[in-house]
């Protein structure tokens, strides 16, 4: 009974380490130098850069060591920002997928995986803790043969979306300051069109 006893406390205490070990199988481990050139960076803190590739977001020191890494999505990485005040990573993959990531531990604190013809894509930070997120709706466009299905754009606060609005197909999003436009590139011409946010109390308090 006692030899039974013990045998299953030293599985679990194997099994625990293994899961470690797993979790943080990247931890310490130095990013290649040619994967470090090839990946979009972005400054997290004086020693820290975010980097990402197709397949992954590193969070790496001055040295390239990786501090944590985050793969759990359907590759590739469509784009990311870093909202310093809040301490957040807005990402978007393939699959119509979208995540927030805590910066300082690369876990993922919410994640929308969304079925239909459409596809989460650009992001970009706006005001001091905001970010927008664009939905771009080209499979419904093709599938249902209609040019005039709009995109959209999402408004998103924390874990918190704020307001969406819709944007024509084929634009980029502008951002100066306060203000966001929307770059319509046609035939002959180049259309410039402002989004503007709803006029809420918070909005209203920090304009």
């Amino acid at each position: 009974m006692m030899l039974k006893k013990y045998t299953r406390l030293f599985c679990f205490t194997i099994a625990l380490i293994l899961v470690c070990c797993s979790s943080q199988k990247a931890l310490g481990k130095t990013l290649p130098r040619t994967t470090y050139a090839k990946a979009r960076k972005i400054k997290l803190s004086e020693n820290r850069v975010l980097a990402g590739t197709n397949n992954a977001i590193f969070s790496v020191d001055a040295n390239r060591r990786i501090v944590w890494e985050f793969s759990e999505f359907p590759p590739p990485l469509f784009d990311f920002a870093f909202i310093p005040t809040t301490d957040l990573i807005y990402v978007t993959t393939a699959d119509n997928t979208m995540y927030i990531l805590n910066a300082k531990t690369g876990k993922s604190l919410y994640s929308n995986g969304r079925n239909g013809s459409g596809a989460y894509g650009k992001v970009k930070p706006y005001l001091n803790d905001e970010c927008l997120i664009t939905d771009n709706l080209w499979g419904y466009r093709d599938r249902l043969n209609d040019p005039n299905i709009e995109n959209g754009v999402t408004a998103w606060q924390g874990l918190t979306p704020l307001w969406s609005r819709h944007i024509p197909a084929n634009s980029s999003l502008v951002i100066r300051g306060k203000r966001i436009f929307v770059v319509v590139k046609q035939r002959h011409k180049t259309r410039i069109i402002e989004i503007h946010p709803p006029r809420s109390r918070e909005h209203q308090r920090r304009s």
